[in-house]
């Protein structure tokens, strides 16, 4: 993990993304933008989580392990579709429940709490909602996906969500 200062390339991918736009007072939040390299651990279940991450660049595995070690893939994101790390962390005020690791070099926007202004934030609460029902959708996708394909299927498409593309 490294720190990376703000340059102007980076404002316009978080500019593109639409970042700016899902907090009222967007200059006033405190961020940073941090780099890791492939196989680097962003998050760890467990952990106190201090901040929202937004992916810029790179592609990033959500993963749990089952009581036996074996690690389970929840979602792999790639730079240019909604991802919203921290959401749950700071509304429930718990620690992380998953593992969030990238898969190839990545970097992302780290949005620190702010409680005293993020809970007047209706326009930071709306990206909630989306991102929440964002991540039951998939949930709901995923278990369709478990329960009605076969093995090979499955394995097939963990096999394109990793592959470059």
């Amino acid at each position: 993990m490294r720190i990376i200062p703000e340059t102007p390339a980076l404002v316009r991918k978080a500019e593109a993304a639409g970042i700016p736009a899902r907090f009222t007072h967007w200059a006033s939040y405190r961020r940073q933008y941090i780099s890791f390299q492939a196989g680097e651990q962003i998050m760890t279940a467990g952990d106190t989580v201090d901040g929202f991450y937004l992916l810029l660049s790179g592609r990033i595995r959500v993963y749990t392990l089952n009581p036996a070690g074996k690690l389970l893939t929840l979602v792999v994101c790639r730079a240019g579709e909604p991802a919203l790390m921290g959401d749950v962390e700071y509304l429930t005020g718990q620690t992380s429940p998953n593992h969030v690791e990238a898969v190839e070099d990545a970097v992302l926007l780290k949005v620190l709490y702010d409680r005293e202004r993020m809970e007047g934030d209706i326009a930071l609460y709306h990206f909630f909602a989306e991102m929440l029902l964002l991540k039951m959708e998939m949930s709901s996708e995923e278990a369709s996906r478990r329960a009605l394909y076969s093995l090979p299927q499955r394995f097939a498409g963990y096999l394109l969500d990793m592959a470059d593309g």
